[in-house]
């Protein structure tokens, strides 16, 4: 019994002890950590960041935000993306409400995202962080922006329409939220909506106008039989000559209308801009065909051949099927070599 009571004395001593020296060691900590941080801040000013990690890399769970976000540059530059997502989580741990460590994380999970085959979970990681973001502070436009771009690329136009809409409630005529009013509502097939909005996006980007607003516009007022949907579409050609968007749909339109001397002529463009639309390069194919320009359907060929090889062989023999049964034999020979070449 009394070794007992001993036992239990020494423990409670023990326990004593270290309840008392808890604030003495936190002092401790405290006057090492801003030690370090002292000599890290002399090693940040000059840009050398792999010092600051080497002093401070120990210490993380004792810094402020403040050298945590330091900390995150610093991995940044020296490339250690793992370490830089780690300390946005931290941060985020730390402060739910920390709007630009959410864009961060979410940003880091797009990079990542980049270089793996399975890309659905990061992408949702950065979808649910930068909304976070976004709700947070409503009126912080780079999470909004890559927010965009995702939905975009997912063909979402529906939360696309949504995510512009809010973001317009709380920044009023924000020209990158009009322009995806006015794509979102086209996409949908809402005529009256996009009109309003693609005139609304062309009002407030004056200073950058971007061609498919015109684009967008001119084809939703020819589908409501508006003649001036014709005249948009002519004026958008000249005042975009270097635009891809508007050479595909002039193309298109004229190719639609068996008008080829002037749909090729919007081909040549499309070709010498590179278009990456399957269907666009094989009508430039026959458009081409039409007005005996068979050199650049054979560029417009290859061209389609890198992107599609299956589809390149099957429009190849199609294309010298018809060479065959030509007038033109001559240019059986290059075109043989081109299936052969570009689309094997």
């Amino acid at each position: 019994m009394k070794a007992l009571f001993s036992i239990f004395n020494i423990n409670l001593v023990i326990i004593l002890f270290l309840l008392l020296n808890l604030p003495y060691k936190a002092e401790a900590n405290k006057a090492l950590t801003a030690k370090k941080t002292s000599l890290a801040k002399k090693y940040f000013k000059q840009k050398q960041c792999a010092k600051v990690i080497a002093v401070l890399n120990n210490h993380i769970n004792q810094l402020d935000s403040i050298w945590l976000k330091k900390m995150a540059y610093c991995f940044k530059r020296t490339n250690n993306l793992q370490q830089e997502k780690n300390i946005y989580k931290h941060l985020v741990g730390k402060n739910p409400k920390d709007y630009f460590s959410h864009f961060a994380l979410a940003r880091l999970y797009q990079k990542e995202n980049v270089k793996k085959a399975s890309q659905s979970e990061l992408t949702n990681l950065a979808i649910k962080h930068l909304r976070l973001s976004i709700k947070i502070k409503a009126t912080f436009l780079p999470p909004y922006n890559a927010l965009s771009k995702i939905l975009k690329k997912q063909n979402n136009y529906y939360d696309l329409q949504n995510l512009s809409e809010n973001f317009l409630k709380m920044s009023k005529n924000n020209k990158k939220a009009l322009a995806n009013l006015c794509l979102s509502y086209f996409k949908q097939d809402y005529i009256e909506e996009s009109i309003i909005w693609c005139k609304k996006a062309i009002k407030y980007n004056k200073t950058s106008p971007l061609p498919a607003l015109f684009v967008y516009l001119s084809i939703n007022l020819e589908k409501k039989k508006q003649g001036s949907g014709e005249k948009l579409l002519f004026y958008t050609g000249r005042k975009f000559p270097k635009s891809l968007l508007v050479a595909e749909t002039l193309a298109n339109k004229y190719y639609k209308e068996n008008n080829h001397n002037l749909s090729s002529r919007y081909y040549a463009k499309v070709i010498r801009f590179k278009s990456k639309n399957l269907n666009t390069l094989e009508q430039a194919i026959w458009s081409f065909f039409a007005v005996k320009k068979y050199n650049l359907g054979l560029v417009a060929l290859k061209q389609l051949c890198s992107l599609n090889k299956r589809e390149g062989v099957h429009i190849a023999k199609t294309a010298i099927s018809k060479l065959e049964t030509s007038q033109e034999k001559k240019w059986l020979s290059p075109y043989k070599v081109s299936l052969a070449k570009n689309c094997y």
